[in-house]
């Protein structure tokens, strides 16, 4: 059974708990949606559920956890999952390509869920594939952390080597879009970064991320890092410039840059700590 839901109440969804017959269930959410343990509840108490589909923007740790008749699932973000909780699943299929799913299905998760031989697929790589291709993602993720050389250091110096080693290497190639969205959606962001293909800055902030995320760095103060200077034109420029110092080296990013390593700085997308660091920069810059 397929459902399309075009709204945040789920509610109406509780009848279908009483559809004891269903055994394959396709959730198709048109807004973006939050599932927990709350909202739908009810899907764990369909006892003869073996196959679960979601286009979900995010899901509970634990929701599977309990749900022990559930065999397959479909998913379209895995984020926050806890992996090693789903002692039951014997498939799951991603929508994102392996670079995306490399971000949220760490190595450890991927060993274990090998050794449990539950099946792993993605809309373009096979369960032959998958694995190995995993792997190698976080091998070459992997290699490049050990590059940066970041041994005997605190963590500040640790951030600004690896924010040093994005700036030197990031930049917008051009790309035929028919190209890019191809791969995007076959490969995933990290592609863009990681492969020599092409290169793009949108890619190399979330690289800069898993990177922080590998080495458990947070809760970082940009001002203990760099500095940053707002360039003030002769001529006026469609988008804003930017000028990061880093000890005694300099770089020139755009705003949509400078907004980026800001979010990854700041943990998570928050709009008014957004404003908030943006007010400190033009004010700086008066």
């Amino acid at each position: 059974m397929t459902i399309t839901i075009e709204s945040f109440d789920l509610t109406k969804l509780k009848i279908i708990s009483k559809l004891k017959s269903i055994t394959n269930l396709e959730l198709i959410f048109k807004v973006p949606i939050n599932i927990t343990n709350d909202n739908l509840y009810f899907i764990k108490e369909m006892d003869n559920l073996r196959s679960l589909s979601l286009n979900a923007n995010y899901i509970e740790p634990d929701f599977f956890k309990d749900m022990s008749n559930l065999e397959e699932l479909c998913l379209s973000s895995g984020y926050d999952i806890n992996y090693q909780s789903l002692n039951n699943i014997k498939k799951i299929k991603f929508n994102d390509g392996p670079y995306t799913i490399s971000k949220y299905l760490s190595k450890d998760d991927i060993m274990i869920l090998r050794d449990r031989n539950i099946r792993l697929s993605s809309d373009s790589y096979s369960e032959k594939d998958f694995f190995d291709k995993i792997i190698y993602i976080h091998k070459k993720i992997d290699d490049i952390i050990k590059n940066i050389d970041i041994t005997d250091i605190d963590k500040n110096e640790t951030v600004k080597r690896i924010i040093t080693y994005i700036l030197d290497n990031y930049k917008d190639d051009v790309i035929d879009e028919e190209i890019y969205n191809t791969k995007f959606k076959n490969e995933g962001e990290l592609y863009f970064s990681l492969e020599n293909e092409f290169k793009t800055s949108s890619s190399y902030i979330s690289l800069m991320r898993i990177i922080f995320e590998k080495l458990n760095i947070e809760n970082i103060k940009y001002n203990d890092i760099c500095k940053i200077v707002l360039i003030k034109e002769l001529v006026p420029q469609k988008n804003k410039r930017y000028k990061i110092k880093i000890d005694n080296r300099i770089w020139i990013i755009n705003e949509e840059m400078l907004k980026s390593i800001l979010l990854v700085f700041n943990g998570k997308h928050d709009i008014k700590q957004e404003k908030k660091y943006r007010r400190i920069y033009e004010f700086n810059n008066r």
